[in-house]
């Protein structure tokens, strides 16, 4: 019986975890997620809040996203957000910018199947002088 309660405890824990992973928002420098056709993704980006999801047509993907600034712990200060859609072909990359140097990158997968969204960082780039 003790077995049971044990492996049921930890059952449960893990499943909670998993849940947490899943919902809770992706910041900038984390794994890319995987999201399937009309699942939406969730992104907290520097200060943006980002949603987005995607469709398939013709084997590509057609993408939405919803980027606003972040409310504040109150849910206040948050603006109106900017929607946009473009088309990421399978097996190619897109990437989108904040104003405040983070981006999302959206890759498509074969046949438009998967979409994988990652946050990145934008570093600034200096040439060496010579």
């Amino acid at each position: 019986m003790m077995k049971l309660s044990l492996a049921t405890a930890v059952g449960t824990s893990v499943a909670a975890a998993i849940a947490v992973i899943l919902t809770a928002p992706a910041t900038a420098g984390s794994i890319a997620h995987t999201t399937m056709p009309t699942h939406a993704a969730v992104f907290d980006i520097g200060s943006k809040h980002a949603v987005s999801y995607f469709t398939r047509d013709d084997g590509a993907c057609n993408v939405t996203l919803m980027i606003g600034d972040k409310a504040d712990s109150d849910g206040n200060n948050a603006s109106v957000g900017t929607k946009m859609t473009f088309v990421v072909d399978a097996k190619r990359t897109a990437r989108t910018d904040t104003s405040d140097g983070q981006s999302l990158e959206f890759t498509c997968a074969k046949d438009a199947a998967t979409m994988a969204v990652r946050p990145i960082a934008r570093l600034a780039y200096a040439r060496d002088a010579k």
